[in-house]
């Protein structure tokens, strides 16, 4: 089978797709002696996983690299009860993988009560990793008391077992203590030798069998007395003070301060003028709503075609409408300065409408709109209809569209069509 067959049967097992591995298995039996996939199910506590691989040929017994660790290993490190019920059995429970630890070690380590009680009955309670520890002693080292009792107590403990002389430990001293064991165990280190073991709280002494004896760091060295500072040398007497003089007698020399002056602020310029918002109501449709402002609905940069859709829906939207700053759609399109939009515009608007600058704060008709922004092409097209009042419609500050182009030096513009 190639190696991707394999790899999706593993991507099966590890998604507990139960009807779809029987399936693999079915038309490769091979697939069910992966070691790594009965590693695979145990972990994830899949039993019903676990019991398809056992039926279908799985070698309960095989063990994976690096430690050497059976699928109940797994299980037993995980606390996954369901898959070691599965796994359970007088050979499995007395595997040892590369440390000589039982599957009990392991669930006695973690504390897991439930895999302990379910696999003491079938595990030797006496057997010894390679630190000659029982299940009993790992238990009781790591803090777990109802592990300890199941896993058979002080009679199971060990000669070694440190329940008389030393109480039960934390979980995390213990744990420290069982890491630095195993370093010096590989390092061959002999057991003799002790060191000190030194938490936040503690200090103690530990060998390769246990705690030896309470560390006590010797008593600080008491300061050492400075020598008494020596005499100061002789000196001559001080002069003798000059006869005081009264402060009435002296001269003022305290120079009269004068008060800053405080800066004089700028005179701002009074605020443009300008006027409120007119949010005019539409018209109501033939539906008895209110129809919807084209300004409202077209962006920069507009669209021809979006323009003459709105336009043939005339039962819903209102081509004089303004949006909410009061704007209609033909001072969009002036200021964009697109001639094609404000001629379509121009096409179906009246002259109201085409000079309406009562809607916005600038007081803008379209044109002030166009000259404001510089939109030649706009401008054009708008003098060219020969529709815009150039001359009496005024803005908030009181310029006609003539005015605002003269400020601008566009005036030549206009002069091609008075004022209408």
């Amino acid at each position: 089978m190639a190696a991707t067959s394999k790899e999706a049967f593993l991507a099966l097992v590890n998604s507990g797709s139960l009807e779809a591995a029987r399936a693999c298995l079915a038309a490769e039996p091979s697939l069910a002696t992966e070691a790594s996939a009965l590693h695979a199910a145990a972990s994830g506590n899949d039993g019903r996983m676990v019991r398809l691989l056992r039926d279908s040929g799985a070698d309960v017994c095989a063990t994976a690299a690096p430690a050497h660790n059976s699928a109940l290993h797994v299980a037993a490190m995980a606390g996954a009860a369901d898959a070691a019920a599965v796994l359970v059995g007088a050979e499995t429970a007395r595997l040892c993988n590369a440390w000589r630890e039982t599957p009990l070690h392991c669930a006695a380590a973690g504390g897991h009560v439930a895999l302990v009680r379910l696999l003491a009955p079938h595990s030797d309670l006496a057997a010894t990793d390679k630190w000659g520890r029982t299940p009993a002693r790992v238990a009781r080292e790591h803090g777990y008391e109802e592990a300890w009792e199941l896993c058979g107590g002080a009679a199971a403990a060990g000669p070694e077992d440190p329940e008389q002389s030393v109480p039960l430990r934390s979980n995390a001293l213990a744990a420290l203590t069982n890491e630095l064991l195993a370093v010096l165990g590989d390092r061959q280190i002999d057991s003799g030798k002790t060191v000190v073991v030194q938490t936040i709280f503690t200090t103690q002494t530990e060998s390769l069998s246990g705690t030896v004896a309470a560390f006590t760091p010797p008593p600080p060295a008491p300061p050492a007395t400075a020598p008494p500072p020596p005499p100061p040398p002789a000196s001559a007497p001080p002069p003798p003070l000059p006869p005081s003089t009264p402060i009435s007698s002296l001269p003022n020399k305290i120079p009269l301060l004068k008060p800053t002056p405080k800066p004089v602020k700028p005179q701002q310029s009074p605020p443009a003028p300008r006027k409120p918002i007119n949010h005019k109501p539409n018209p109501l449709s033939s539906l008895g709503t209110p129809l919807k402002s084209i300004a409202s609905h077209i962006e920069y940069p507009g669209s021809l075609q979006t323009l003459e859709q709105m336009l043939q829906a005339r039962d819903v939207y209102y081509p004089q409408g303004r949006d909410m700053f009061g704007w209609t759609a033909l001072h969009k399109f002036a200021s964009w300065n697109d001639a094609i939009l404000v001629e379509r515009m121009l096409e179906v608007l009246d002259d109201a409408s085409v000079n309406d600058g009562d809607g916005n704060q600038d007081g803008f008709t379209p044109l002030h709109c166009a000259l404001d922004a510089g939109a030649l092409e706009s401008v054009k097209s708008l003098v060219k209809s020969g529709r815009c009042d150039t001359g009496s419609q005024k803005d908030a500050k009181g310029r006609t569209c003539l005015d605002l182009a003269t400020e601008l030096g566009l005036q030549q513009l206009l002069l091609a069509n008075p004022s209408v």
